[in-house]
């Protein structure tokens, strides 16, 4: 998969924003995400309509970590023949290490970039409906309780006008002309 995927469409939907997403309840936790509401913090995150305001002056990419659930549990039942199929499952041991790959990963595309950015590391806590986003991007994100392959996904919006000349570049400017 490229390393960051265009996006030309976000979708936005009300709910995702105040927590509805996050509380859903899935099995073993039926009042949905066990780090809602701290994760994420209010001052690490934009208002659904603050995105909406600033949209058009951003060229806007996913970038995703891909990893194979299937391959992970099934090794996990071979070290550990005791455990149950959800707790091979268990997103404790697998999601710090996709979460860390994926901003790695996010983080390298910045850097590459070299503009004015936004890096939405929880997409859905700004009102962004993520798996309709893909969708639209060509990538489609498994809903299912145990899907084989889970797909991370972080948002880089990038400021369309060129950064201003860095003073390195300058000073290597000067340098350059000297000679």
């Amino acid at each position: 998969m490229n390393e960051a995927i265009p996006l030309n469409e976000i979708v936005y939907d009300e709910r995702a924003s105040n927590g509805v997403f996050c509380t859903h309840p899935y099995k073993g936790h039926p009042h949905g995400c066990p780090n809602y509401p701290q994760c994420p913090n209010d001052e690490d995150r934009f208002t659904m309509q603050e995105l909406k305001d600033i949209e058009a002056k951003y060229d806007k990419f996913a970038v995703v970590e891909k990893f194979d659930l299937k391959v992970h549990a099934q090794t996990m039942k071979r070290k550990h023949p005791r455990l149950s199929d959800d707790q091979c499952y268990c997103l404790l041991y697998w999601q710090n290490g996709v979460r860390k790959r994926l901003l790695s990963k996010a983080m390298d595309f910045l850097f590459k970039a070299n503009r004015s950015s936004i890096l939405l590391s929880i997409p859905e806590a700004s009102g962004i409906d993520v798996f309709t986003t893909m969708e639209k991007a060509g990538v489609h994100i498994d809903k299912t309780l145990h899907p084989d392959t889970i797909r991370k996904v972080m948002f880089v919006w990038l400021y369309k006008e060129k950064p201003q000349p860095s003073l390195t570049s300058y000073v290597q400017r000067v340098e350059d002309e000297k000679k």
